[in-house]
């Protein structure tokens, strides 16, 4: 092989195929078998020659040789063209496959739109119940709530404007929200009792 490689010489590439042929042909049937590809044992070495010949320059002497090559030459040719038959099939199905019918009926209509109009009226008593519960606030839990969630500052500025410190102003935000969840329902009042 490593003169056939150098020179390109057809003598010596004939003579490799006269060597190696029937021997790759055994193998190409053996590794085939027992498997549903339906491929030709025949043709699959000619492809491996072709591709002796037309890569021969990528050839290196390893262990293994001419024999190992030739093998990783085939089963990677049996690999595509097992991946080629899949992807036929593949597609060969899918075109025989209707596409889902994506469009919504009338009766879907209608419970999307029933739907849409039962979420926006929740979302409206909802924050009907906020803004209650909001106006039943102490006036620095409204000032705390609106500095942090309506003009997003950070806690600390938010400490600063009330003249506040950073836990404390955590601690307020804390109990403004939970009193919140409390008056709108959301949260069950819980009773602390001292320990002893």
């Amino acid at each position: 092989m490593v003169g056939f490689r150098d020179t390109g010489r057809s003598d010596l590439f004939d003579a490799i195929y006269r060597l190696a042929q029937p021997r790759l042909v055994r193998w190409v049937t053996k590794k085939r078998r027992g498997t549903a590809l339906r491929l030709d044992p025949e043709d699959l070495t000619q492809e491996v020659f072709l591709s002796i010949h037309r890569y021969r320059g990528s050839f290196k002497e390893q262990k293994g040789g001419f024999r190992a090559w030739s093998m990783t030459i085939a089963h990677n040719l049996i690999r595509r063209q097992a991946q080629e038959l899949l992807r036929k099939s593949m597609r060969a199905h899918l075109e025989d496959c209707d596409p889902p019918d994506l469009a919504n009926g009338p009766r879907d209509e209608a419970i999307n739109r029933e739907e849409a109009l039962l979420m926006r009226n929740a979302w409206q008593l909802y924050l009907l119940a906020y803004a209650k519960a909001f106006d039943e606030l102490k006036p620095r839990d409204q000032e705390a709530l609106r500095l942090v969630e309506i003009e997003g500052l950070r806690y600390s500025e938010a400490a600063d404007r009330l003249g506040v410190g950073l836990s404390n102003m955590k601690m307020i935000l804390l109990r403004a929200r939970h009193r919140i969840r409390l008056k709108m329902g959301i949260e069950e009042r819980v009773e602390h009792k001292a320990a002893g």
